[in-house]
């Protein structure tokens, strides 16, 4: 459930007041988030929820399809926080990503981009980034 998840907690208060100014906050808008079945590529089942609005958010399973999957790279933050990093000449220096869609109506899974494939893992895997998303106006 996305609405009471620890990487929505994270998103929108560790990492938004560390990694934003208050100058730069007067410009990052409150977007409403999909968390429908749809969003989840109809999988969700029990632990959709209703939508949310926040600062940042995790991309959805549907938003990540849009990318076809796009591969997310590292950053020297996420480097040093240990979280996996591919070294095969295809997809180097690219890491896995959570999505905010739950992966499935049993457990504690949640849909996560690897290596361009998206599928869904329990949530204990501590080795797996986060891609923050966040709208602007400028």
């Amino acid at each position: 459930n996305y609405k009471h998840s620890e990487i929505r907690a994270w998103l929108n208060e560790t990492f938004y007041n560390t990694a934003f100014g208050d100058e730069e906050k007067e410009y990052i808008l409150t977007t409403e988030v999909d968390n429908s079945l749809e969003s989840t590529n109809n999988i969700g089942g029990q632990y959709v929820c209703e939508n949310t609005f926040d600062n940042v958010f995790a991309l959805s399973y549907s938003e990540a399809d849009l990318l076809d999957y796009m591969a997310f790279y590292n950053t020297d933050y996420t480097l040093a926080s240990n979280a996996y990093n591919h070294t095969s000449d295809t997809y180097a220096d690219t890491g896995r990503a959570w999505l905010r869609s739950p992966g499935a109506s049993f457990g504690r899974c949640a849909f996560r981009v690897d290596s361009g494939i998206c599928g869904y893992i329990d949530v204990d895997y501590d080795s797996i980034g986060v891609v923050p998303a966040l709208q602007i106006q400028l």
